[in-house]
């Protein structure tokens, strides 16, 4: 065929096309591999992802070969275009609609087939693309070696020189892995609880003992002059497996005591000298992050600790069981008995738990309770009764009558909801 026939200059365009097409498609796919993804591949020994992650790990090469590579093959398709259109429009319409011609049509082409449809077809098959590119780029690398490096260099100077451009380390900040973490779950790829845990992770580093512990009114504690049928019947019907033991007072902690710790003498209970096994007490302050607690429990082997207030009374107490609920959620120890923090009655009514969060009781119910001095669902009784109720004591609260379901000394335990017919 002649070299100067139309035919043979479309046959080289659409070549030059070709290899545009190929430059724009990689980059795009191993610019948006997904890392995780490829380190995966890489640990399973997949060769390919091996080679993808060596040309990913020296990037200002890979861009510079794409770069420089497509630059040639556009100019040169330019060119021919140009030429083309020369030959066979010049002659009827003149050069200046030739040339005219010749850049709309070569604009065109290059948007279309070696841009637009590359672009998009690689960043929805990243992974294809990029594991058929990786050896022709390459052999590229080696090929335009010389021009790539002088071309980076010189960006490299006109960035430092104009702009003092440095280097910057890439870094992932906490937020863009919590929406990472969202979108994982938004998109079903993280179940809810795996998503739910992986943010407790995050919140524990913000989070003090003092929101996690058992408050003070809640401590089921033992008095060190208590027999033993008294220690036994609060093991059984509280079901705990460590129990904070003091003399006189509550604010006097002088051990642990561990259920397991009992069983040499549960068929022989008059041998018991409960001071003989008492495990030594430790304290911490309510003010101290859950994460550097959570350490302070590995490294000391501990389960269980008393927290002090700033006046050093107790202010209530923490397991490792109720740190690591901050992550996973609810934890079920060998002796917990599970017990439900709200329930639906047949009649509509809603019986609740004290120590509910409204947040929370606005989620369970759809009941919306105004905000106030208090966080909880008893703090709310409280503030609209004004006293310490009675239990089973009512008042009615917009369209509910709500009772003091459940009291331990001067604590709300359960609250009851009825709807006012």
């Amino acid at each position: 065929m002649d070299e100067s026939h139309p035919l043979y200059y479309l046959l080289l365009i659409g070549v030059l096309l070709l290899l545009s097409a190929f430059f724009s498609g990689s980059e795009t796919a191993l610019m948006s591999f997904r890392k995780m993804r490829l380190k995966h591949l890489v640990r399973e020994g997949n060769k390919k992802a091996a080679l993808v992650e060596q040309l990913l790990k020296d990037t200002d090469r890979l861009l510079g070969t794409l770069l420089v590579g497509n630059n040639l093959v556009n100019v040169a398709a330019s060119v021919l275009t140009g030429a083309l259109t020369a030959q066979v429009l010049e002659p009827r319409f003149g050069k200046e609609t030739a040339l005219f011609s010749a850049t709309v049509i070569m604009t065109f082409l290059l948007l279309i087939f070696a841009e637009i449809t590359p672009k998009t077809y690689a960043a929805h098959h990243s992974e294809r693309v990029s594991f058929g590119a990786a050896r022709p780029i390459r052999f590229l690398e080696w090929l335009l070696a010389p021009l790539v490096s002088l071309v980076t260099r010189i960006s490299k100077f006109l960035l430092h020189a104009i702009f003092r451009s440095q280097p910057m380390k890439v870094r992932i900040s906490p937020e863009e892995i919590r929406s990472i973490i969202a979108y994982g779950a938004e998109e079903g790829v993280l179940a809810k609880e795996k998503g739910e845990m992986l943010h407790g992770i995050f919140d524990i580093s913000k989070t003090i003992v003092r929101e996690v512990m058992v408050p003070r009114p809640d401590i089921i504690a033992i008095d060190i002059e208590e027999s033993i049928g008294e220690i036994l019947q609060k093991v059984v019907q509280y079901g705990h497996s460590r129990y904070p033991v003091y003399q006189d007072q509550i604010d006097k902690i002088i051990g642990f005591l561990f259920v397991k710790d009992l069983l040499p003498f549960w068929s022989k209970p008059e041998a018991l000298q409960l001071h003989t096994i008492l495990r030594p007490p430790s304290f911490v302050p309510e003010t101290k992050r859950v994460d550097q607690l959570i350490e302070e429990f590995r490294k000391e082997k501990r389960q269980i600790s008393i927290v002090a207030d700033e006046y050093g009374s107790v202010a209530g107490l923490v397991s490792m069981e109720d740190l690591l609920e901050e992550i996973t959620g609810e934890i079920q120890d060998e002796y917990d008995l599970e017990q439900s923090k709200f329930e639906r009655l047949s009649n509509g009514s809603w019986l609740l738990d004290g120590s509910l969060p409204l947040d929370e009781v606005y989620e369970i119910t759809n009941i919306k309770l105004p905000e106030g001095e208090y966080e909880t669902i008893a703090g709310f009784l409280l503030d609209i009764f004004g006293k310490i109720p009675r239990e089973g004591e009512e008042i009615s609260y917009r369209e509910y009558l709500i009772s003091a379901y459940k009291m331990s000394r001067h604590r709300i335990v359960k609250i009851k909801f009825k709807p006012i017919d």
